[in-house]
């Protein structure tokens, strides 16, 4: 994806955990999927990082959100919350931040 614009659709990744989930993103990848939408409350991001590291596409082709929970959001647990999701989605070269 050359042009950085984060694409239009994005896949859902609720409910994909363990390693059926990974499948499923795994097969998203495969047929196009370049927004996979995560969430702490999810516990997607583990899934979704390993999906996009064992799927071979480069990560600069990937947009990854996720969403900080609703009980993490004041001023003391935020940016530890944030730190958080980047260390369980796990290594993937060229992370934000």
């Amino acid at each position: 994806m050359s042009d950085r614009t984060i694409p239009k659709l994005g896949l859902g990744t609720y409910g994909r955990t363990g390693s059926e989930g990974v499948a499923a993103l795994l097969k998203a990848i495969e047929i196009g999927y370049r927004h996979l939408d995560t969430a702490q409350s999810y516990g997607t991001e583990q899934p979704v990082g390993e999906a996009v590291r064992r799927s071979g596409v480069p990560r600069g082709d990937f947009f990854i959100t996720t969403k900080v929970a609703d009980t993490r959001l004041d001023r003391a647990q935020f940016m530890p919350s944030v730190r958080q999701s980047l260390d369980t989605i796990g290594p993937i070269r060229s992370i934000c931040c």
